[in-house]
Parts: structure tokens; sequence; C-alpha cells
């Protein structure tokens, strides 16, 4: 009974194996069938074994000797049935990987002597793949290793990695691949009780390889603990900087501000996060764990997520007022500008990263002052925006009108349609015109400013060179329509009827 279980274990660990590698393969449904088949044949040869007419235990039954003997033979043919499944599984997987699985499916029948005589022909094949697989390994290791310390384009680790974190976790995967079928190879050696030649040298190569990968690892993991330890500076830096006038495009004679936190920051927070993962990932392997100087920065993290977040939607408002204004509209926002720049003064000279206790309080002053002016310039802008949409409005259709087709009318008609059409384009102007002044009345109070002052009053004819030049266009645009329904080469295409209609009385 004990074999018939194995034998049902076998068949269902390598119908696992099977269907996860080749699912659905015609090879796997014939090992199935052969290992259903050796079951069943074995459950037959049990049952009439237990069927014997005759007391088993008793010595004297000559029957027992023959009835053993025929029970024999058909274990051994179920073995060698069973053996031959295993070769040929053995040579459909051309993977150290699959190979490995398939031998651990087998297990508990490996050491019946006709399936170990079958394993003892594929040790060898067995010893030689792996002994490729190590080869290719310590190959790729030679081949890569500057690549990966100096990042290059074609390093093989994984882009949003890290450079340390990418290069540690390169080795390690390196390792693991190396190291994981050596346990196995161990197993089958024990099983069949002695060491091939072969594998001697294969060992040695394998902990030569072993032991420069481990090298690797803890020499990355040096460089970046020396380099660690001079992070203080990086948080002794100001949490803003001014780029230089001139240097950027649309920027004003004050310079854009942008936030100055460390790139080699932002780099050692990622160093630490993806460390501890991959830590967590080689669970079995040597743990490096993380330098005290980084994890202390790294505690912040959350905290210094938050703060840049803040200081980036402050700068982005900050930019945006002083590339925004136009050089009328500088002068009305030149003091709330400079109470901006008052506000932002400290994170640009004394406010370094280290203090803690100071960043928020600037942060939400820093947000009140810039967001009031931005505030301000958002409205200034929309509403000159909603002017010029409807100054847009006028120039959309021409006060003349003729539809395409029409016939000819007379003076008197077109007279009277084109009254009526100018009537309402009349009307929408003055509706608009009637929009606009609320418009500038808006920014005027938002700006609290008196209108006497020379810089509203400047602005204010800003306003109307923009109203007088909507007018402009609309006009331009009637006339361009009348140009063109006059225009003999158009009305010759288009085969227009003439547009008056005239009657001559001859008396």
């Amino acid at each position: 009974c004990i074999l018939g279980a194995k034998t049902l274990l076998a068949a269902k660990g390598i119908a696992t194996r099977s269907k996860d590698a080749t699912r659905g393969s015609w090879r796997e449904l014939q090992f199935w069938v052969v290992f259903v088949q050796v079951h069943e044949e074995f459950e037959k040869a049990v049952d009439k074994f237990r069927r014997v007419p005759y007391d088993i235990f008793d010595v004297k039954e000559a029957a027992f000797i023959e009835d053993f003997h025929d029970f024999r033979l058909t274990i051994r043919d179920l073995d060698r049935r069973l053996g031959s499944v295993l070769a040929a599984a053995f040579h459909d997987q051309n993977t150290l990987h699959g190979r490995s699985k398939l031998l651990d499916a087998f297990e508990g029948l490996l050491e019946r002597p006709v399936i170990q005589a079958e394993l003892v022909r594929k040790q060898k094949v067995l010893i030689d793949q792996y002994r490729l697989d190590v080869d290719q390994i310590h190959a790729n290791f030679t081949a890569n290793e500057e690549k990966v310390d100096h990042c290059d384009a074609d390093a093989p680790i994984f882009a949003n990695l890290p450079p340390v974190a990418g290069a540690i976790f390169w080795a390690r995967s390196l390792r693991t691949r190396l190291q994981e079928p050596m346990p196995k190879i161990l197993a089958y050696n024990e099983l069949m009780r002695e060491v091939p030649e072969s594998f001697k040298e294969l060992l040695r190569i394998h902990d030569q390889t072993l032991q420069t990968l481990d090298e690797y690892e803890k020499r990355r993991y040096s460089e970046w603990k020396q380099e660690v330890a001079g992070f203080d500076v990086a948080v002794s830096i100001s949490v803003y900087h001014k780029n230089p006038s001139g240097k950027e495009p649309k920027e004003d004679r004050t310079g854009l501000l942008k936030v100055n936190f460390d790139p080699a920051l932002v780099r050692l927070l990622r160093e630490v996060t993806w460390r501890t993962w991959i830590d967590l990932d080689f669970a079995g392997l040597d743990f490096l764990g993380v330098p005290p100087e980084a994890l202390t920065i790294y505690n912040m993290v959350d905290t210094y997520r938050t703060w840049t977040s803040q200081l980036d939607h402050i700068v982005g408002l900050y930019n945006s007022v002083l590339t925004d204004l136009l050089p009328v509209e500088e002068p009305l926002l030149e003091d709330r500008i400079l109470k901006m720049d008052n506000a932002l003064a400290p994170g640009l000279t004394e406010l370094k990263w280290s203090r803690e206790d100071q960043i928020p309080d600037f942060i939400a002053e820093a947000m009140k002052v810039v967001s009031d002016v931005s505030a301000i310039v958002d409205i200034m802008k929309g509403n000159l925006r909603k002017i010029s949409n409807i100054l847009s409005q006028w120039c959309k259709d021409s006060m003349l009108e003729r539809k395409r087709g029409a016939k000819p009318v007379s003076v008197e008609e077109f007279e009277q349609n084109h009254k009526a059409r100018v009537g309402v384009c009349l009307m929408n102007m003055t509706d608009g015109g009637k929009e606009i002044h609320r418009f500038v009345k808006d920014s005027s109070e938002s700006l609290k400013i008196s209108k006497t002052a020379p810089t509203w009053k400047a602005y204010v004819d800003f306003v109307n060179n923009v109203v007088i030049e909507g007018f402009v266009s609309a006009i331009a645009v009637s006339l361009q329509y009348l140009c063109e329904i006059l225009d003999p080469l158009i009305i010759a295409r288009h085969e227009m009827l003439p547009l008056f209609a005239s009657r001559s009385r001859v008396e």
C-alpha cells in the first residue's frame, strides 16, 4: 500500500508541475494516463494478493511463494514504467529549474532500485547543466559589474531602483539563482551515495562565484555607508533658492523660486526604502541593514514629503504670479510682490531643513501671503480673459449678411434688413460693454486701489486699448465680408446673383 500511495502522490505532483509549465500539452496527458494506469494496476495487484484463500502468515503454505513472486514481478514492471516516464519527462524539461521540480515530484520513489538506476544516468546531465548555469552567472557578473557601478543605460538593473539598491538587488538575484539548485544537487548526490568528479570542480566554481557576489554586495554597501555619513550637509541647506535672472524662460527680474531639496537626499530616502524591501524579499540571505545615520534621516521621510509638497505648491503660486503678470499689471501688485518676497526671504537664507520646529510656521505664513496675492492675480487674469471672450464674440459674425443663393433685393429692403442686423449687433455690444465695466470694477475691488492712482489709470487705458482693438477687429470682419460679396472673382466662382434688383421704366 505504501508504494501505491507514493505512486499516486508522484502522479499528482508531476501533473501539477506539468500544468504550470506546459498547460494543456499532449505530453502532459500522456504522462497522466501512464500514472493512472500504474496506480490502477498496483491496486489490482494488491487486491489480488489480499484475496488469496490461505493465511499469508502460514510459513508452510507453498502457494505463498508463487503468489508473492508474481506480485514482485508486477511491482518491478511498474517501477520500470515509472522510470521510463521519468526519463521522458526529464528529456522534455530543458531547464534546470524544471528538471529539479520534476525530481521533487518523484520524491519517495527515487530510492527504488529501478528508478534510482534511471536517476544515476540523469545525474551527470543535471550536474553539467548546473555547471553551465554557474558559468553563465559568473560571466554575467563579470560583464556587467562595471556597467552597474556606473549606472550605464544598458546596465541590467531596474530603471526605478536607486543605484545602490539596484546593484545589490542585481547581485542578490544572481546569488539566488546560483544557490537555489545546490541543495537539491547535494540531496541527489547523497541519494546516489557517490559524488562525481565533475561535481567537485563545480562546487569549487560555485563557492568562488558566491564569494565574489558577497564581496561585491558588501563593497557597495560599505561605499554607501561612507556616503551616508556625510549627509548632514544635505539637511543644512536652505529650503528655497532662486534661479539666476535670465536663466529661465519668462522669468521676472527677481528670479524664480525652486524648492532646494538636495537630490542626493532624495536618493538616500529612496535607497533606504528599497533596501528595506530588498532585505524582506531576500529574507533568507544576509541582512546588511541600514546605517543609523540613514535611518535617522529616513524617519523624517513622511514629514519631508509633506513639507516639499506644500513648498512646491507655494513655489508654483509664486512663480505663476511673476510669469503671468503683464508689465502694466506689475505696478498694481508691486507692494504685494514685495510682501511675498519678505515672507519667503527666511527660506532663502537662514531657514534650513534641519530646523524642524520653524518650517511649519514658515510654510503657514508663506502659504497665506502667496495664496492671497495669487488669488488677486487669478481674479485679474480671469476678468481679462472674460473681456477678451466678449470681444471675440463681436468678431464672430459680420454686421452685413447675405445668405448663399439669396435673390436680388431692392435697395429699400436691403437697407431695412441691414438696419435690423446692425441694431442687434449694437444691442449685443451694449450688453457686452456693461459686462466689461463690471469685470474692470471687480478687478479694482480685488486690488483695493484708488481709481485716481496712476497705476490704475494706466491699467484702465490698457483695457480701453484692448476694447478698441476689439471694435477695430469687428469692423474689419464686416469690411472683409463686404469685399468678398462684391469681388467679381468670388461672385463668378460661386455663381452668386446680383445684390440689388433694379427696375427701369421707359416712357
